[in-house]
């Protein structure tokens, strides 16, 4: 079941499996690489409620281990579709992000990225 899953929260390691992105456990779970460079832009789904503070104080892991984000509106609004009757995509400068402020970004997978804390100047509202 977990190599049929597309969301990729999973690996097999020999006759094991783990979590890829350790979620709520304290420090980090898994290191991942940081990405020289990451996609123009990335996108997050929230709540309406969730994004008025986005906006105001950045993108904060909260009680993951990192921020997750997403290569497409798609994604981004199936993941706020958990959260909130009422859905809020949220645009992320990655590439302006990593080269202004240092942010580091990691590639969890194909469709999930990931990173620390994103300044709110780098992020916007999808309209």
């Amino acid at each position: 079941m977990t190599a049929q899953s597309d969301k990729y929260r999973h690996e097999i390691l020999g006759d094991k499996i783990r979590a890829l992105y350790g979620h709520t456990i304290l420090g980090k779970f898994r290191e991942f690489e940081s990405i020289a460079i990451p996609p123009f832009t990335l996108f997050h789904g929230t709540s309406y409620k969730a994004k008025e503070i986005i906006l105001k104080e950045g993108l904060k892991p909260m009680k993951r281990q990192y921020v997750h984000l997403s290569v497409d509106i798609e994604t981004a609004l199936r993941v706020a579709q958990r959260k909130s009757s009422k859905q809020e995509i949220l645009q992320i400068e990655a590439l302006k992000a990593y080269q202004c402020s240092n942010v580091n970004f990691y590639s969890a997978n194909q469709n999930i990225w990931l990173s620390d804390y994103i300044p709110p100047e780098f992020i916007q509202v999808v309209q």
